[in-house]
């Protein structure tokens, strides 16, 4: 049986209407189908207000772990940030270091150099 929920609609609005206002008597078959598809309806809607529970449930899951995932990466980078700070400030320490040994290792050369020259001259 291949009948859409519109098609079922239909039928008990057309129903309905040629009961409405018309003096109309429903059958016995008329209206045991009026029955069970009010049944069936009720249990539609109850099938679809479980699935929509679920549907939404996954949804609401798959946001918090969205928002998770963007407060940790959000928490990293901040973290991130205080290690660069450090970073560039050995960085900085330690280019003056070379500076420094740079400027000492000069100082040594010129002075072994004149101590060298002394030593070979005389």
């Amino acid at each position: 049986l291949d009948v859409s929920l519109f098609d079922v609609g239909n039928y008990v609005e057309g129903l309905a209407d040629s009961v409405a206002g018309h003096n109309y008597t429903m059958s016995k078959s008329e209206e045991a189908a009026i029955a069970a598809i009010g049944q069936i309806i009720k249990k539609i809607e109850k099938g679809m207000a479980v699935d929509h529970a679920e549907d939404q449930g996954e949804v609401n899951r798959m946001r918090d772990l969205i928002q998770n995932c963007s407060s940790d990466a959000t928490a990293g980078l901040g973290l991130v940030a205080a290690l660069q700070t450090t970073v560039d400030s050995w960085r900085v320490s330690h280019a003056t270091c070379r500076k420094s040994e740079g400027i000492a290792k000069d100082a040594k050369d010129l002075t072994c150099a004149v101590y060298d020259s002394h030593r070979k001259s005389s």
